[in-house]
């Protein structure tokens, strides 16, 4: 169980798990901040109950600053021992991981808390499992780094971002300018008969049209921006809330201490000095024994539970990453068909353009006779069913862009339902590949434990076997014929240790000089009893 004991299950956190217990072996250093948020002034001269190495957060790498996360206080914690910084306006806790030259045992509670105590050390079992904590970082640290570096370049786009905001609010003022230069064009009494005028018109009315387009396809744009402004945002919130992962490893090593020392305690008081050494071996090794096994079952409840935790945050970290790398390829596709659409656009007005000046040309060879009002009425008709088809085909345009729209919309759901249906999938045939391992250890361990209680047993029988020769074989003692319980061997045990005291009393009575009996050997018999009735 000891060899058992010294593994690292599924790659445990190398950090010092506090309880409530003072220790004189960690002396305090200065601490400096992990990680601080930008415009912060927090002093550095702050005390922490940590003993940290101060050029470990930079030589050693060891540090990550959390923002979703707060380990909470143990309640029997001095006040006086935790002093927080509160001159840095961040909501978020930085937590700092000791480096592995300072990482602290297990050990060190244990050996602080039988000083108190005046009970002898634990057993080795508990220096294995202080052991198992070497090696290099655990994989989900890595995922939380990766976590705040994504954080803050989302940050950074956000600020990229609000700059896009402002500029679609100055050109939104801009269209409006425009639109309304348009209508008081517009409105303006045309003159037929005025070439210049008509061209002049005409190509004010194409700039503006054009302005307008491009203008909304700004304002368009800026629509997108802001909405991916807001889903950012809400991203950063979400993944800024606390999940707390420290409380289960802190709560189960307060919840095993206690119970380790109390079996350590019970076990000296129930043995006495002068006992049998072979005795005192088998209690002492059947407490060892139970101690383990709970020591073990809550040391897999609090694997279990880490690892469920690391899981939900590389789940969060892993679902921002691949939203953000859609919305960029979302990006690039609607660019490349605003492209497109721009170019069909202005090869439309090129054609739009050439048929104006034709019907301007048209407009100074014929200025005379009714044949030429004739033909200018027809040309106003003409251009009058062109602007109606153009006002047609604009709408057409804009319905088809919606409809490519909501079909882009549509395929983007459907890529996104299959590749959260892959991720489910993965992740499911990793869980029961990490079930699988976790069963066969479980299964080896329980085989151990079976073992070693085997062996208990078969040593408490002949313990007992010997106490009842002990008990039957005195002089005048009827052997028994039945099975003894363990009621009736302790009252035999009783009796023949009355009988003794009371045959030595009187003999002291008749005067005849007899040596005292020996309290240690009555209290080991006594002591004997007590552990076979229990």
């Amino acid at each position: 169980m000891t060899g058992v004991h010294g593994q690292t299950p599924l790659g445990r956190p190398k950090t010092a798990h506090w309880s409530g217990v003072k220790t004189q072996s960690l002396r305090p250093l200065l601490q400096r901040p992990c990680w601080t948020p930008p415009n912060s002034h927090s002093k550095p001269g702050s005390v922490s109950s940590m003993a940290v190495d101060p050029r470990g957060c930079e030589n050693d790498q060891n540090h990550l600053p959390s923002a979703d996360n707060q380990c909470p206080k143990s309640q029997s914690t001095s006040t006086s021992r935790l002093k927080t910084r509160k001159s840095a306006p961040f909501t978020g806790s930085c937590r700092c991981l000791l480096p592995q030259k300072e990482t602290v045992r297990f050990s060190c509670l244990d050996e602080e808390v039988v000083r108190d105590t005046g009970v002898k050390k634990p057993s080795s079992a508990h220096h294995a499992v202080a052991n198992g904590t070497e090696g290099g970082l655990p994989w989900y640290l890595t995922v939380i780094h990766e976590k705040e570096q994504c954080l803050l370049k989302l940050n950074k786009e956000v600020a990229r971002l609000s700059d896009f905001e402002w500029q679609c609010s100055r050109k939104d003022h801009e269209i409006s300018v425009l639109k309304g230069k348009l209508t008081e064009v517009t409105d303006q009494p045309r003159l037929p008969h005025d070439d210049e005028m008509v061209k002049a018109q005409s190509e004010l009315i194409l700039c503006l049209s054009k302005e307008i387009q491009r203008l909304h396809r700004v304002e368009e744009e800026a629509v997108e921006k802001s909405q991916l402004i807001t889903e950012l945002r809400e991203e950063i919130q979400r993944m800024e809330q606390p999940s707390p992962q420290c409380a289960p490893v802190v709560s189960t090593r307060q919840d095993t201490q206690p119970t380790h020392f109390e079996m350590e305690q019970e076990a000296p008081q129930n043995m006495c000095p002068d006992a049998e050494p072979e005795n005192f071996g088998d209690v002492v090794s059947l407490a060892e024994h139970k101690r383990e096994q709970d020591e073990w079952e809550m040391t897999k409840k609090t694997v279990m539970q880490e690892l469920e935790d690391t899981k939900n945050n590389h789940m969060i970290a892993t679902g921002t990453v691949c939203s953000l790398r859609r919305t960029l390829s979302v990006k690039d596709g609607e660019l490349t068909t605003a492209r497109a659409q721009v170019e069909e656009l202005e090869e439309e007005l090129r054609d739009r353009m050439a048929q104006l000046q034709a019907m301007s040309r048209k407009f100074s060879c014929l200025r005379e006779g009714k044949a030429n009002e004739e033909l200018i009425a027809a040309l106003e008709s003409e251009n009058y069913a062109l602007r109606q088809s153009t006002a047609e085909l604009k709408e057409e345009v804009s319905q088809k862009g919606q409809a490519a729209a909501r079909l882009s919309g549509e395929l983007q759901q459907l890529q996104e339902d299959l590749l959260k249906g892959r991720a489910a999938q993965a992740k499911l045939e990793r869980q029961g590949q990490d079930n699988q391992d976790i069963i066969t250890s479980l299964q080896l361990q329980h085989s151990k434990a079976k073992v070693s209680l085997e062996q208990v047993q078969t040593r408490f029988e002949r313990l007992r076997v010997k106490i009842i020769q002990a008990a039957y074989s005195a002089p005048g003692a009827k052997a028994p014929q039945t099975e003894i319980s363990d009621a009736v061997l302790l009252q035999t045990m009783q009796k023949i240790i009355d009988d003794r005291t009371t045959f030595h009393q009187r003999l002291q009575q008749k005067g005849g000089k007899m040596p005292p009996l020996t309290t240690a050997e009555t209290q080991s018999l006594k002591t004997t009893s007590a552990s076979v009735k229990n």
